[in-house]
Order: C-alpha cells, then structure tokens, then sequence
C-alpha cells in the first residue's frame, strides 16, 4: 500500500478504535509527528513501522496474502513455471486430432503439473512462517555487556508462540508454581522479530503496551534472538524448541 492511500487508512483505522494521534503513537511507541506525517501523506514509513502501525490498530496486513514478502518472488516464479507449463499442455491439447484419450491425458497432466507448482509455492510460505511456531525453551542468556550466564534449572523459562500471538511464563521447577508471565502479538519478517505486550503478571505493569525488537536466528532446533527490550536493555538468548 502506498501514500496517499496508506495514510488514509491509518486514519480510518485509527478513527474506528476512537483513538487520538497521541493515543496511536503511545500504542505504539513512535514519535506523534511520525504519526501525523504518515496520516498527511507526507512521508512513506518503512514496512516495519507500517505493520507495528497496522498490528496495535488490529489490522491484518496479511489478510489478502499469506505470503510473506521475502519469499513472494520464489514462490511467484514457480507460479509462472507452472502456468507457463499449463498453457503448453494446453496448445498441445488443441493440436490433437486423433484421440479423445490422448486429449484427457494431456488435460490431468496439465492439472497435476499446475498443482504441484501451486502445492511448493504454499508450502514455502508456510515453513518461513512456521519456523518460529512452537513451545521453546532459554538456554542461556547475556544482559548488556555482562558474561552470558546458562538458564536455571530450578527456575526455567519457556516460551510458546502461536501463529499470531506469544505467552512467556518463568516457573518454580519444585512447586510447579508460575513466577512470572506475560504474553501478547508479535511480527516475525525474514530475521526481524516484534514482540508487543498486552496483558502480564502484577510485576510486568509497567510493561504494557510496549515492545521489545530483535534479530532472530535459527540453528536446527535452536533460536538465537538479539536486541533491545522495551526498557531499552540489549540482550541475546538462546531458546530450545522443545515442542
């Protein structure tokens, strides 16, 4: 979507959900004049900004598609394989005078071809976002500038992510009690990932609403995620799909 129409929407979302300018840029963590800029049409944000916009309004940016952008040219161009391959079938069909057979088996085979290519282009789109869907388990973890220090084993995190949302829970391992909670929507995008928070534990209050952003990184069944939390504090963990 581009300016003017892109602005034009924000504003009719925005309006929709009886938010203000000032609301919108709270929910999510921009600058009010970036908010006022996008609105007027008079700058194009980058795509990053546009789906955090789009996600605090309840917006889904994918709801015409569910490719994601870095595959859309892998996946399309198989797309034009198999249509270029159907409309040969096609002209041999036409060319075809002697046998009705003949002309039923180049027809199935025309559309077992063009499924094929159809079946890869969505299986692509699905494992790129698939890949972060799971239950996970921290390894380890590096706050700031401090050593990288091994997770507890008597106090474990995990961490379960959805097509759509995610939930993090810190438990005692003896008592089998929750520590400490939170959870919300995310936007995961080649090796960028969003987490935005909506609800935690008593001790995340202060938390709400805000998110954090990182680079993301995975190794056979493990997740490597470096960046900012919403407090501005650099980390980099390690989590373990255990599920």
């Amino acid at each position: 979507m581009k300016q003017p129409e892109l602005g034009k929407k924000i504003l009719k979302l925005r309006l929709a959900k009886g938010l203000t300018q000032v609301e919108l840029a709270e929910k999510c963590n921009l600058n009010l004049r970036t908010i006022q800029r996008i609105e007027s049409s008079a700058v194009t944000p980058r795509s990053q900004t546009i789906k955090l916009i789009f996600c605090c309004l309840d917006y889904d940016i994918y709801g015409s598609s569910s490719k994601r952008s870095n595959i859309l040219d892998k996946s399309a161009r198989r797309i034009q394989i198999g249509l270029e391959l159907l409309f040969k079938y096609f002209k041999e069909l036409i060319n075809l005078k002697k046998h009705t057979m003949k002309k039923v088996i180049f027809l199935v085979i025309a559309f077992m071809v063009l499924g094929f290519f159809l079946a890869n282009a969505k299986n692509d789109a699905q494992q790129e976002s698939s890949k972060i869907i799971g239950t996970w388990k921290i390894i380890s973890n590096k706050v700031g500038n401090g050593e990288t220090v091994m997770a507890s084993e008597s106090s474990p995190s995990l961490k379960l992510i959805t097509q759509s949302h995610f939930t993090w829970i810190r438990y005692n391992a003896d008592t089998q009690l929750i520590e400490g909670s939170a959870g919300g929507r995310y936007i995961f995008e080649g090796d960028s990932y969003i987490e935005i928070l909506d609800f935690g534990s008593l001790e995340m209050k202060g938390y709400l609403g805000t998110k954090s952003t990182f680079k993301v990184l995975f190794d056979g069944n493990k997740m490597t995620i470096s960046g900012n939390l919403s407090s501005g504090l650099k980390v980099e963990q390690v989590w373990e799909k255990v599920k």
